[in-house]
């Protein structure tokens, strides 16, 4: 399975949907425009979640044949 159009569905799907009260709302002199900016820059990072949780190969986050260590355990061995 693919994971980059798992990635760019959630990130770009989400930021629209984020994105949308701005829009109908009026546009960016609207007050909800700060608040949607910052989820809006949140959405990749959900992203990469939706990616790293789906099952497959191995290799990368995902961890080795379905097998996954915590995401402490994944950063403290990647610092060394």
């Amino acid at each position: 399975m693919n994971r980059l159009p798992v990635f760019l569905a959630v990130s770009f799907g989400l930021a629209w949907v984020v994105a949308m009260p701005v829009w109908l709302a009026g546009g960016l002199g609207t007050p909800p425009t700060q608040v949607s900016a910052v989820l809006m820059m949140f959405t990749p990072a959900l992203g990469v979640l939706a990616v790293w949780l789906l099952p497959g190969r191995s290799g990368g986050l995902g961890g080795s044949g379905g097998t996954r260590r915590p995401p402490f355990r994944v950063f403290a061995a990647r610092r060394g």
